[in-house]
């Protein structure tokens, strides 16, 4: 972010890219993208696991579980970054608060790069660049939402106006930049007693409509990133900057 902080709340930082079917897949792509990246992921693990979904349908939500096809990630020595890889998808991740978007883009072109030269895809299905924040605040202080967000659901005067967990999602087309803004924010139980606890996922996709070549990435990856960051920026107010994350300044 374009901000720097002490107390930075980013868990994590991902960059997925979803490809329309290209060759055949190949059960020896994977090793193959391991070959061209191993120098800076030497760790390799696979995995394959359910994943629920929830879908929007014409008697409101419905919760499906489905197999994931397994993927290989590939790690970093220290385990702070992985690719993942799978049948049509690559994701790049980044975990932890030592995190510089200056970094993080030519990692994620360079990977990309990589995982073309050995899969072959046709072009893009989706895109993805997403964020995920978590916010602590001070004991006693959850009341209190206005000081800290400056959005957040706001309660009729009539009902008791504290707030044991909420989840709001929102989702802003944003085309002249090339895709959506969705974010989501809510309450997470707390590691820390008596403090409360919020996630802040910020994800700017592209749909099938918006989807540029992929020799454009970078310019989406500059747009998707000035997006996020201008909308973290604006979520929390100047106070949560200073006090929560600790601004320097």
């Amino acid at each position: 972010m374009g901000r720097v902080y002490a107390s930075p709340p980013l868990v994590e930082a991902l960059c997925e890219f979803q490809f329309e079917p290209g060759q055949q897949w190949d059960l020896t792509i994977p090793g193959l993208v391991y070959d061209h990246v191993r120098h800076r992921y030497p760790k390799r693990r696979s995995q394959k696991g359910l994943a629920l979904e929830v879908q929007t349908t014409e008697l409101g939500f419905a919760q499906q579980v489905r197999t994931e096809t397994q993927r290989m990630h590939f790690l970093t020595a220290d385990e702070t970054e992985l690719i993942q890889v799978g049948p049509d998808l690559l994701i790049v991740n980044h975990l932890g608060k030592e995190y510089h978007w200056e970094a993080f883009k030519p990692t994620i072109l360079d990977n990309l790069r990589k995982y073309c030269a050995v899969a072959n895809p046709k072009g893009f299905r989706r895109m993805g660049l997403r964020y995920l924040n978590r916010i602590i605040l001070p004991p006693g202080d959850e009341a209190a939402l206005e000081t800290y967000f400056n959005a957040y659901p706001k309660l009729p005067e009539t009902l008791p106006q504290h707030i044991q967990s909420l989840l709001v999602q929102v989702d802003i087309p944003m085309e002249s930049y090339g895709g959506h803004l969705r974010f989501a924010f809510g309450t997470l139980p707390s590691e820390e007693p008596k403090s409360f606890t919020f996630m802040l996922d910020l994800d700017f996709y592209t749909p099938s409509k918006l989807l540029p070549a992929v020799d454009s990435t970078e310019k989406w990856l500059e747009n998707a990133h000035s997006r996020i960051e201008l909308a973290f920026e604006s979520f929390v107010t100047e106070k949560t900057h200073k006090e929560i994350f600790r601004e320097n300044v």
